[in-house]
């Protein structure tokens, strides 16, 4: 049953103009946060996938811009020695982890982050499927360096998705 099915025997067919599909989604769509207890101990310090979730809606769902937050600390940006902060999930059968979504720390990117201002990800898988997570998939956040690297601060990371099957 459609998302438009379940908002029209809850609100009536009077409010599907207002959207259809999309709109009646936005009413499903549910989020996720991850919390980065503690900065980066050097600048070139990476961090490997860090579970956030488990897919449990019981079909699939689309990963939808996740947003970060640096907490007591910003960040400046370079364009040499940077962070990517990246949005991975897997398939919840064994397979590895794929880049959903990410953001760099460098200029021409994200530029510097200011504490406590979120920043959306910016960069979205050029594979569609990527940003799809099955059910009992896996949703992780991981780190890589550039460079030299940049030391993270502590961090929230907001998740939010929509059930799509």
């Amino acid at each position: 049953m459609g998302a438009t099915n379940v908002f029209a025997k809850f609100a009536g067919d009077q409010c599907l103009d207002e959207g259809g599909e999309v709109t009646a989604g936005q009413f499903l769509d549910d989020c996720e946060s991850y919390f980065k207890a503690a900065a980066d101990g050097m600048a070139s310090t990476a961090t490997t996938d860090q579970w956030v979730f488990t897919n449990r809606t019981g079909g699939s769902i689309l990963l939808l811009a996740p947003s970060i937050v640096t907490l007591g600390a910003g960040l400046t940006a370079d364009n040499t020695n940077f962070a990517t902060v990246q949005v991975k999930r897997d398939d919840g059968i064994g397979g590895a982890s794929v880049v959903a979504w990410s953001i760099t720390t460098a200029i021409t990117d994200s530029g510097n982050f200011t504490a406590s201002v979120p920043k959306a990800f910016t960069l979205r898988s050029a594979t569609a499927t990527n940003v799809v997570v099955p059910a009992n998939g896996n949703v992780f956040i991981a780190i890589t360096k550039s460079g030299s690297g940049v030391v993270v601060p502590i961090s929230g990371i907001t998740i939010c998705y929509r059930k799509i099957g």
